[in-house]
């Protein structure tokens, strides 16, 4: 589904940064939310961001994609990690990518298809997995500072956090933080226990 289109800018300047406040609340709720709960909110939140697209234009039009692009980032994480629901997770990322594109922004873009590439590369789909790698390297390239591509594998830490009641946590797979972050330093996605560490998990059967 395309983004909207904007003619008149009726939303002030600050809907972006409005919005991303919210992100960040919603990634801090993360560690503690159940998904089943914390994912329709997240969820409605991004329906909210898709239907401002259509009343921004210019410079704040672009902060609000980039906040809509992290959004969406964290949808396909709860729905492909949490709820195991790899068909919505990818259609989700195409939505995220579609942001990241609107936002000009081909870092998260490309942290966006490194994620997607977990969901062909966990069902055996290897080729597919490693071709959305490729693209994402090449989005990476488009950056002003695509050495923090790297960064975006490097991150995924190996510390443990105390587990809580109901989350999946075992001797073989962990539960894991990883940090993600944006040219800036900024972090658009900080995710707990349930995101599991790159190559070493998967969704449970």
């Amino acid at each position: 589904m395309p983004l909207p289109n904007s003619s008149a800018a009726l939303q002030p300047p600050t809907v972006g940064a409005d919005f991303a406040a919210i992100n960040a609340a919603l990634r801090r709720l993360y560690f503690s939310v159940q998904p089943t709960q914390l994912h329709p909110a997240v969820l409605e939140h991004t329906k909210l961001g898709t239907q401002l697209l259509a009343e921004t234009t210019g410079v704040p039009r672009r902060i609000l994609a980039t906040a809509l692009a992290e959004a969406l980032l964290l949808v396909g994480r709860i729905e492909f990690f949490d709820l195991r629901q790899p068909d919505e997770a990818d259609a989700t990322y195409v939505r995220a990518l579609q942001a990241a594109g609107e936002a000009n922004d081909s870092l998260l873009g490309a942290a966006i298809l490194a994620h997607a590439a977990f969901i062909p590369g966990w069902d055996g789909r290897r080729d597919e997995s490693a071709e959305r790698m490729r693209a994402a390297r090449t989005y990476a390239r488009r950056s002003p500072a695509p050495a923090e591509f790297g960064r975006l594998r490097s991150r995924a830490a190996a510390r443990k956090p105390p587990p809580r009641p109901g989350r999946l946590a075992d001797g073989s797979h962990g539960v894991r933080a990883a940090e993600l972050t944006h040219t800036t330093g900024r972090s658009f996605l900080h995710a707990s226990g349930r995101g599991l560490r790159l190559r070493e998990a998967r969704p449970r059967p």
